[in-house]
């Protein structure tokens, strides 16, 4: 590894509608904690403090993947 750089831990395409998704996000919190973004293979999503999840957008079409990925409640 190269002085300098740290290692590239996960990266996603972000479409504009994804970033509309996002921004919704933030727009109906009452408070200004972080959300965190939850990169899986087949999408994207925004996740509060709270535990209220949002999908951003898929990042590869994958039809059928949403049945067989279970996702924390």
């Amino acid at each position: 590894m190269t002085a300098g750089y740290l290692p590239l831990v996960a990266k996603t395409d972000l479409t504009i509608e994804m970033v509309r998704n996002l921004l919704l996000m933030f727009e109906v919190r009452e408070s200004d904690h972080p959300v965190t973004l939850e990169l899986r293979e087949w999408g994207v999503w925004a996740v509060t403090a709270e535990g209220v999840r949002l999908f951003i957008g898929a990042t590869k079409e994958m039809p059928d993947h949403a049945a067989r990925e279970s996702l924390p409640n």
